[in-house]
């Protein structure tokens, strides 16, 4: 049961991660396809494209990976008291 504020958000940090790396799974094709008409049209340079293109690609496996993981010690103390 969760009975503390930190144990709420020791609860919901993790899926707010799982939720907004799934989003930026979803959005990468369409960022960089919004980037690569920016590179186009000269607002943007090829380094700035490649480092945001870049930066999206890899933050939302990122994001996912460490929900997964603290969802995974969040569950575990709970249900087996054990934990950080």
């Amino acid at each position: 049961m969760i009975s503390t504020f930190h144990d709420l958000l020791a609860a919901a940090f993790p899926l707010v991660l799982l939720f907004t790396g799934g989003l930026l799974h979803l959005f990468a094709p369409h960022h960089r396809m919004l980037v690569e008409e920016r590179v186009k049209d000269r607002a943007m340079t090829e380094t700035q494209a490649r480092r945001e293109i870049g930066f999206v690609r890899w933050s939302g496996p990122l994001m996912t990976g460490l929900g997964v993981v603290l969802l995974a010690l969040m569950l575990a103390r709970f249900f087996f008291g054990v934990g950080l």
